[in-house]
């Protein structure tokens, strides 16, 4: 919707940056993967892959190229060829940004990994979330399932939060050890959780009411949002 919407698009676009399939061809420089790999591919399919940021270790920062950073879709590469997106009946990708799906794996269940799931994994792994860390999971749906999912596979004492309380058996399932309803208006909801949490995880999307102040109050002093 968000490029839809943005008089830059170029159209027609083909869409698609969760993209699951099959390699038809591979440069002669490609080595992790090859003809006839499963493999998926995320919202990302180039960059320079020489600049500081590139180069940087560990090699996390190169979705901020400034030289040659091209998304999956609506986006054109170097030599000013159009990357075309999962909706697409082929795409062509750096094999820097193509990864093989391991054998135990559904397709469809791989999908959303590569933009949710890297989304809601990359913060909690950079804050060093692991066993004896206690962690917040704010948004229960969509990314913020997944968030439920690798807070707990990291080994920490993960709790939802949510304003829904329908939500909370699924999110025992998906590992939350207990689920904070946070309906009161008033903040009270927070009052029994304040200095309480290592990390919080934010994967709402009404950010407009949101009570920033509030969630802030329930983590420790010197601790991650």
């Amino acid at each position: 919707l968000h490029q839809l919407h943005n008089p830059d698009s170029a159209m027609p676009m083909l869409l698609g940056h969760e993209a699951t399939g099959v390699v038809e061809k591979a440069g002669s420089e490609v080595t992790h993967v090859k003809e006839g790999d499963r493999v998926g591919v995320g919202a990302q399919v180039h960059a320079c892959l020489r600049c500081k940021l590139c180069t940087a270790h560990p090699r996390t920062e190169e979705c901020y190229c400034p030289h040659e950073m091209v998304d999956t879709y609506n986006a054109q590469y170097p030599d000013g060829s159009w990357a075309h997106g999962g909706f697409a009946s082929h795409i062509r990708a750096h094999d820097f940004f193509t990864f093989k799906i391991p054998d135990g794996l559904e397709t469809a269940a791989v999908a959303p990994l590569l933009c949710a799931g890297i989304t809601t994994y990359s913060p909690l792994a950079r804050a060093g979330v692991s066993p004896g860390k206690r962690v917040g999971v704010v948004g229960i749906g969509g990314l913020g399932h997944l968030g439920l999912q690798w807070a707990n596979a990291l080994g920490a004492e993960t709790y939802a939060l949510t304003h829904s309380p329908r939500k909370a058996d699924d999110a025992r399932k998906l590992g939350a050890k207990d689920v904070i309803v946070t309906d009161g208006k008033d903040g009270s909801w927070a009052d029994a959780w304040k200095y309480s949490f290592d990390f919080i995880l934010n994967c709402a999307d009404a950010t407009d009411k949101f009570d920033l102040p509030t969630y802030f109050s329930l983590l420790k002093p010197g601790c991650d949002f």
